[in-house]
């Protein structure tokens, strides 16, 4: 029998192809949800190649 699991993995990679921090979360959550996660953001520096969605949130959370 095979079992299925629904996840999402969630990364953040250096220059240099290097996972720095990474999160699973169920299917069922909103993809910005990592973003809540302090711990998950502040190693995010530099230049950011993402959904613009997904960038003005970010940026929003690092100004509060």
């Amino acid at each position: 029998m095979r079992y299925f699991f629904s996840v999402k993995l969630h990364k953040v990679i250096n220059d240099r192809g290097e996972i720095t921090e990474f999160a699973i979360t169920p299917d069922n959550v909103d993809d910005r949800e990592p973003l809540k996660d302090v711990n998950f953001i502040k190693k995010i520096y530099g230049k950011q190649f993402a959904d613009i969605a997904w960038l003005i949130h970010a940026f929003s959370l690092m100004q509060m």
